[in-house]
């Protein structure tokens, strides 16, 4: 099947020569080698914002299809939908910080510099895509080089994006069966919200919460944490949005479910002004 990958990735094959990604793996050493240069970094710069909008859009659909499901009761994959609403906007965060991602065996990062080179990043108790990428994203938090409150504070002792993670393995692999239609445990705080049709004041009290600390409330987390990503990318990125008639297609199609759950086009702009 041949379908569009991110396109820092296929720059980056491209300008080592590789046209057939079942032959990637063999490219490691070259990719090692690559460095940015100036005359390569304008175009790693417009595939990054490519990549950001990629990104932005598909934490929203996700986003909204999650609270949409939680809406008709359908409450395990809107918590698997919200995780990747979660993981999408740290791939954006992580772009916005001026930093790339390549994969080629394992992850490879580097910061946007002429005369940087990537470099591999595998620590030992971190595997997969998803796993690397949220250590990734404390590390450059770590450094300074990355603003991002919710990996300022800790759920139960566990790194904010690990425990939502952790959510999403219990629902989508752990459970023998899914609870659905009755209400999952760890949103039996905020469903009476959805009960009520009083979704828009749910998420005007998240708003007032300007330090985050309701994205480490387990009453809340798991709706707090993406929503309160999703406005504050989208903050960042409006301005460089560019609409292309299958993206405002896709926005307008996806806005059509917060219709659906009651939300006025002056309650969605109140919201994220």
């Amino acid at each position: 099947m041949s379908f569009k990958r991110n396109d820092v990735q296929e720059f980056i094959e491209a300008e080592l020569g590789c046209f057939d990604i079942t032959h990637w793996a063999s490219y490691k050493s070259a990719l090692e080698q690559w460095e940015i240069t100036a005359s390569n970094i304008g175009k790693i710069q417009t595939c990054i914002n490519s990549d950001v909008q990629s990104y932005f859009f598909k934490a929203f659909q996700s986003f909204v299809q999650a609270i949409h499901e939680i809406d008709n009761k359908r409450y395990a994959w809107s918590i698997v939908k919200l995780y990747y609403t979660v993981f999408y906007l740290l791939r954006c965060e992580i772009l916005l910080s001026n930093h790339i991602i390549v994969r080629c065996k394992t992850l490879y990062y580097a910061k946007v510099n002429v005369g940087e080179r990537v470099s591999s990043f595998n620590p030992n108790k971190f595997k997969g895509d998803h796993q690397l990428t949220i250590a990734l994203g404390e590390k450059l938090y770590t450094s300074s080089e990355l603003i991002d409150p919710i990996l300022g504070n800790k759920i139960n002792g566990e790194n904010a994006y690990m425990w939502f993670m952790s959510n999403r393995d219990r629902v989508n692999y752990q459970m023998k069966d899914f609870s659905d239609p009755v209400c999952d445990s760890s949103l039996s705080h905020i469903i009476s919200y959805f009960d009520n049709k009083e979704i828009v004041n749910l998420f005007s009290f998240y708003n007032t919460k300007t330090d985050y600390s309701i994205c480490f409330d387990v009453d809340h987390a798991l709706l707090a944490i993406p929503y309160m990503k999703l406005v504050s990318v989208y903050k960042r990125v409006s301005n460089t949005l560019i609409i292309t008639d299958e993206s405002k297609q896709k926005f307008i199609e996806t806005s059509k479910l917060l219709f659906d759950l009651g939300l006025r086009r002056t309650d969605i702009n109140n919201l994220i002004k």
